[in-house]
């Protein structure tokens, strides 16, 4: 009881530290080697010893992260913002979220030492299924959603419908700001493709899932019996 506790506590101390490094982290400003947050008054003449821990770790933290540079490059600032703009589609980001699932969750599943070997194995068998049905149809819906999304809110665009989903006061402060752009086609997108996978999840991942995890079995089985 007393070990969960404390882990418990640590655990509170950590994410609080990070987040107030998160919250900070465009006010930092050096002083003697410690981290003066711009709107959060001192008082450490009135602080206990339990508060001025809880510096000590968070100041570790914010110390550990090592500190670094970018050149002035219009080409890699360029570069950097591509990337950005099209990692944070939602079919990229459903895609990742799915390569990471692929990557861990069979074998956590596959060594779990509370069932039995074939339990293990159809349990990772299905959830590989579920992972590779959720990640195609996702990308998929998503992916169709943002393209729909961005024809219908393309500033130069010439048909009736490319500014259909552009607030018409917006539209000249949009045309200057791509960044605007680039969220307001994501945040439509996603909403257009949550409402889209609840129907999806029905229609095409369960089933899809199903078959997927019925093929595998029949490998494992196949695998099993050769042996």
């Amino acid at each position: 009881m007393f070990c969960n506790k404390l882990y418990i506590k640590v655990n509170f101390w950590l994410c609080d530290g990070l987040y107030l490094l998160g919250r900070s982290v465009m006010y930092i400003q050096p002083n003697y080697n410690n981290i003066s947050m711009t709107g959060v008054p001192s008082a450490s003449g009135s602080k206990s010893s339990f508060s001025r821990f809880k510096d000590r770790i968070k100041q570790s933290i914010i110390d550990a992260i090592p500190s670094s540079t970018f050149k002035d490059n219009s080409r890699i600032v360029d570069r950097w913002k591509k990337f950005d703009e099209r990692m944070s589609r939602p079919a990229e980001n459903r895609l990742i979220m799915g390569v990471t699932a692929l990557a861990t969750q069979p074998a956590i599943d596959y060594y779990n030492p509370r069932v039995n070997k074939d339990t293990r194995t159809v349990s990772r068998n299905r959830t590989i299924a579920k992972i590779v049905a959720g990640t195609g149809v996702g990308i998929l819906v998503r992916g169709s959603c943002y393209k729909l999304i961005e024809n219908m809110t393309d500033i130069g665009g010439k048909s009736k419908f490319s500014k259909s989903l552009i607030p018409k006061k917006y539209i000249s402060e949009i045309a200057e700001n791509s960044t605007f752009l680039k969220n307001h086609r994501n945040a439509l997108s996603m909403g257009v493709a949550i409402l889209a996978m609840c129907f999806t999840n029905f229609l095409l991942d369960a089933p899809l899932t199903v078959f997927l995890t019925n093929r595998l079995n029949d490998k494992t089985k196949k695998a099993v019996h050769n042996e």
